[in-house]
């Protein structure tokens, strides 16, 4: 998970993926559009292009996704710690409800588990967060926007994160090695 970007490739500097980088330049500008999903084969620097694009959206969260992320770290559960020294049941939010305002990127999100895409269209959807965990109730902000990347020959992405984010743009050459490397 990744809360601030962190020093490192500027978005200007990435070579091809031309549709991507419209794509993410058009969510830049309107985040009523909810997301871009970016699918294409290895190699061609998608994830690269995902992390530069927080380098555009100074001050606002830029919340990494792990791979194999618990439902619990998604959406939030009991804060055991809180209850053990405070005594009392506190809500723990996850990365959706850290994200409001920002961005949430999910690498290999065509690996993500179904619950937990429904969980994220959910969120883009309604702007907010309904947790019921733990004998915990309560709704939190989570207004952000998706950056999705994945290969299609992996596998494909939920029907529900699909319809959730205004923008699905399949990549089929970064324009080469030599494009990349000048």
């Amino acid at each position: 998970m990744r809360l601030a970007p962190q020093v490192g490739f500027p978005f200007t500097a990435v070579a091809g993926m031309e549709r991507a980088r419209q794509a993410l330049a058009l969510l830049a500008v309107d985040p009523g559009l909810k997301g871009v999903l970016i699918a294409g084969g290895p190699g061609l620097a998608k994830t690269l292009l995902a992390r530069s694009f927080a380098g555009l959206h100074a001050g606002a969260p830029f919340v990494e996704s792990p791979a194999g992320i618990t439902e619990d770290r998604l959406i939030g559960g009991l804060d055991w710690e809180r209850a053990l020294a405070h005594g009392r049941r506190e809500l723990a939010p996850g990365l959706l409800a850290q994200a409001h305002g920002g961005v949430l990127f999910v690498d290999d999100i065509n690996r993500l588990p179904r619950e937990q895409g429904r969980h994220i269209a959910a969120a883009l959807d309604e702007g907010c967060l309904r947790v019921e965990r733990d004998g915990i109730s309560a709704v939190l902000p989570a207004g952000f926007a998706l950056v999705g990347t994945y290969d299609p020959a992996a596998g494909n992405v939920s029907v529900a994160l699909l319809d959730s984010v205004g923008i699905h743009v399949t990549e089929q050459d970064g324009g080469g090695a030599a494009t990349r490397v000048a």
